[in-house]
């Protein structure tokens, strides 16, 4: 074989090579490269495949045959190629086929980004030529124009829940409704009870059988109109041999009676029939207990001696003006458009506290007309519901009807109040948040006013947050949503919350909030304000100014939580309540148990009974032993002691239920939650903290087991990751820990302690920063990377086949096996990608775990500030070249996305 044509058959071998790499690389990235690119590509491929079947053809030589050609290269031996035949050509033209085929088929199914012009083409079923498009697409890179626009696909789903609102119903039907509330023993049939002619409703008493005539009108009516219809519905009971009584129920008048030779008419009005439909003592009962009565979690003052009034500012349209919340909702209450309002504000900073106060002021103010009704949605899933599902849910703790909520809700007579929507359950994806927003926007009715609170961290993006929130432009006659946002706590606002506390330590934290900024923005938060209040003197914090942070003051007040309870003493006889480090563990193990099940700080007493029971069966025997003896609480193992009474899992249940962090949920019957959901949150990163970080992290390791938990699961929650980021910062700080050791740790804690996880986790890192790397490489590195990669694995073959004994037939083996290795690393981390796609590794059981934790593992490094050189080294890429210099931010765009916020 001639010089020439070999050397031919090798050129169209390797352009081969680097067009087919190429098309599969805008295959790969077919979500960001139009569907002209990949004409482009595979046109050159399809070129390529041409010019390498021409020279195997004229050349007489198979593509396979080059790999004895390096052979003989190498090695200096003769090697003789057998001269191909009829059989060998048809397979070459086969596998030429068989890829045109291919290649077509992936064009013409194409189901990557589009540009508009090939949407409006595909719209009017234009049929598209790959050969065509292709030289279209070398056409436009030869002039340097600008690439085709992609064409943005509009969301269906993500339509303003508020564009499509319910009107309110004719009067005639709303007088029924509450006629029949006032009257429940009177029937009236929607179908056949009503007669356009007299314009009222004939109904019956189920009593004495006589009938009812309601007569409906706006407005009084003239004497000859309301005669009338009296005549009538007098007839229509005469034909019946029954009696009638004769109402005129008004939406707009004043009431009175009607007195027509010996016809008398009574007078109903909207007003009068709405004033007494319902009786709010026990709703203003329960309220009031918790404003006025309930204590403050280990504190003496309640709500109302705490209490301030909240700063808010426009959030949707953003301003920086602000405003008193209170005098801002009356002036809301007033007005008359159908706007609504969203209450949004980041753990902490007292939008439950604001919703409770706003309904608690409005219920004890007798001028005010609207009666508030606060929907807590912690657990709820409305979108299952319909809206007199929802207040019939609400109602029945106070023996109030759904209906006639609804009544006073179409009249106008409701302030609504959904509280907690960031809490609500089934939030897997955009379309069932979304879907949960249709069903709490469906109660917008004209005379509307309905308040919602929320953390903003609750939704993927702006984009959905305004699409959920229904917030636009206000337009005349439309129902439109305003986003407002509170204010963090100044020092003024801290003092009046600290006036009931002593004064020795109400002035010592406003002059540190006035001294030093960090611990200003830690106190602003009035949830947090409250526990270092509390704390002050017993912890002296004044001495640990600089050490405090949001988890430390979390994990100083649960401590003293769990130490308050102290030791109880049960009825059955010989059993001990739990120890301080027994209760800590369960509190831990009901926190971890509703982060695995997704439950969104709501927990019903079935899953507590489970989760309960599923912790006593895994508690190892050293939390009790941790017991102190100074503190008299007993140190003998908690299932001996369980063993030995007769009732002693029953007494563990109580313990949990009522002597911990858990309190009952008012917002459902028999259901139990964290005081505040931040506990649960800190709770859950203490665990994963703890897992790795402590001398007995078999403890919360044996936890994290037992309730099934993955470390991935903490990406769900926000403000758990930033406890955690706090945890390791502070454990920095103590052992003087280098970045590098805390990266580390955090990498092990995250992978999880399964040395599987952990070893394939190590594995797959450096392949997916390779993957992410590549993809903002030039198009040249990518294919040069290929190429030598594939170069140096064919060295490496041919020196081991081929090759002679002796020192350079090893010395050149291994050279050519170590550069062949990192390039098809580099190439097989590529083909994995192709092969699972790195966004739906997190569909894969174990896949998914250690994708999340890799994820979470990046954020949380970035939060901690550690160096991007040291992330590289610890991810195992830092000798690379490629690497320096390159943030390390190879995770955090999909941190969001592949996992939505709590």
């Amino acid at each position: 074989m001639s010089y020439f044509k070999v050397a031919f058959l090798i050129a169209t071998l390797t352009l081969v090579l680097l067009a087919t790499l190429s098309t599969a690389f805008v295959w790969f990235w077919r979500r960001r490269y139009t569907k002209e690119r990949f004409a482009f590509a595979a046109l050159g491929t399809i070129g390529s495949l041409t010019l390498a079947l021409i020279a195997a053809i004229a050349g007489k030589a198979m593509p396979w045959h080059v790999a004895s050609l390096f052979i003989e290269w190498f090695t200096g031996k003769k090697v003789e190629l057998p001269s191909p035949d009829i059989a060998d050509y048809g397979f070459l033209v086969c596998i030429y086929a068989i890829g045109i085929w291919a290649i077509k088929g992936i064009f013409e199914r194409w189901d990557g980004n589009v540009s508009e012009r090939h949407y409006l083409l595909e719209q009017e079923r234009t049929r598209l030529n790959l050969a065509e498009e292709g030289i279209r697409e070398l056409t436009r890179l030869i002039r340097r124009e600008e690439p085709p626009t992609p064409y943005q696909s509009q969301k269906v789903g993500f339509v303003a829940p508020l564009d499509s609102v319910k009107t309110l119903a004719p009067w005639r039907e709303r007088a029924r409704e509450l006629f029949k509330l006032k009257n429940p023993s009177i029937t009236i049939d929607l179908s056949s009870d009503w007669h356009e002619e007299a314009n009222c409703w004939i109904g019956r008493h189920t009593k004495n059988g006589n009938c009812v005539g309601l007569i409906c009108e706006n407005f009084a009516p003239g004497n000859n109109m309301l005669l009338k219809s009296a005549a009538y519905a007098t007839a229509v009971a005469d034909r019946q041999d029954r009696g009638i009584e004769l109402i005129l129920a008004l939406e707009n008048g004043p009431p009175r009676i009607y007195k027509f030779s010996g016809v008398s008419i009574r007078v109903l009005t909207e007003d009068g029939m709405l004033s007494d439909l319902v009786n709010w003592d026990d709703y203003l009962s329960d309220v009031t207990s918790r404003v006025e009565q309930q204590k403050l979690p280990d504190s003496k003052l309640t709500l109302s001696e705490v209490c301030v009034s909240a700063v808010i500012k426009s959030a949707y349209p953003k301003s920086e003006h602000t405003e008193d919340f209170e005098d801002y909702i009356d002036e809301w209450v007033a007005d008359h458009s159908q706007r609504q309002l969203a209450l949004l504000g980041d753990y902490g900073q007292g939008k439950s506290t604001a919703a409770l106060l706003l309904t608690y002021r409005h219920l004890r103010n007798p001028d005010s007309f609207r009666i508030p009704i606060h929907i807590e949605l912690r657990g709820a899933s409305p979108r299952n519901l319909s809206p007199l599902e929802m207040l019939g849910a609400w109602g029945a703790r106070y023996n109030i009807s759904a209906k006639a909520l609804m009544q006073l809700h179409a009249a106008g007579r409701l302030l609504i109040i959904f509280e907690g929507f960031d809490e609500m359950s089934l939030i897997g994806d955009a379309e069932m948040r979304l879907d949960h927003f249709k069903t709490l926007w469906q109660f917008c009715s004209p005379k509307a006013k309905i308040l919602i609170t929320g953390r903003p961290n609750f939704f993927f993006d702006e984009e959905e947050l305004i699409a959920s929130l229904g917030i636009s432009v206000p337009i005349s006659g439309k129902p439109y949503c305003q986003a407002l946002r509170l204010e963090p706590f100044d020092v003024d606002r801290m003092h009046l919350a600290l006036r009931k506390h002593d004064e020795a330590a109400r002035t010592q934290i406003c002059e540190f909030a006035t001294q030093n900024s960090e611990f200003r923005e830690l106190v602003s938060r009035p949830s947090l304000l409250h526990i270092v209040s509390v704390l002050w003197t017993q912890e002296k914090l004044a001495e640990k100014l600089g050490t405090l942070s949001s988890a430390y003051v979390m994990r100083l007040f649960v401590q003293h939580s769990y130490r308050r309870q102290g030791l109880k003493e049960d009825a059955s006889p010989g059993f001990m309540a739990l120890t301080s480090s027994e209760r800590e563990y369960f509190m831990k193990g009901i926190a971890t148990f509703m982060v695995t099940k997704r439950l969104q700080n709501q927990i019903t007493g079935v899953h507590l009974k489970d989760a309960i029971d599923t912790l006593i069966d895994s508690i190892p025997e050293s939390v009790s032993l941790t017991s102190s003896a100074l503190s008299g609480e007993v140190r003998e193992p908690l299932a001996n002691r369980i063993a030995a009474s007769e009732y002693g899992r029953d007494h563990v249940h109580t313990d949990v239920r009522t002597c911990g962090l858990l309190v009952d949920d008012p917002a459902a019957t028999g259901c139990f939650r964290f005081g505040h959901k931040s506990f649960m949150e800190y709770l859950f990163a203490e665990t994963l903290h703890n897992s790795v970080a402590e001398s007995n992290s078999h403890v919360d390791i044996s936890l994290l087991n037992a309730c099934n938990a993955r470390a991935a699961d903490i990406a769900y929650l926000p403000v758990s990751i930033t406890f955690l980021s706090e945890l390791l910062s502070e454990e920095s700080r103590t052992s003087q820990k280098n970045e590098a050791g805390v990266a580390s740790t955090l990498l092990r804690l995250m992978l999880g302690p399964g040395k599987i996880n952990y070893f394939l986790g190590r594995c797959i890192l450096p392949s997916l920063i390779l993957v992410s790397r590549m993809r903002s490489a030039s198009l040249l590195l990518r294919v040069s990377v290929f190429a030598f990669g594939l170069f140096s694995l064919l060295i490496a073959a041919v020196v081991l086949v081929r090759g002679d004994g002796g020192f350079q037939r090893t010395s050149t083996f291994l050279a050519s096996l170590v550069t062949g290795s990192v390039a098809s690393g580099i190439i097989g981390a590529v083909q994995a990608s192709l092969l699972m796609r790195m966004r739906n590794l997190r569909y894969r059981s174990r896949s998914r775990d250690i994708i999340g934790a890799i994820i979470v593992w990046n954020t949380v490094c970035r939060k901690l500030e550690i160096d991007d050189e040291v992330m590289h080294l610890v991810a195992g890429v830092g000798w690379i070249p490629w690497f320096k210099g390159k943030p390390f931010d190879y995770f955090l765009d999909l941190t969001s996305g592949d996992f939505p916020s709590s």
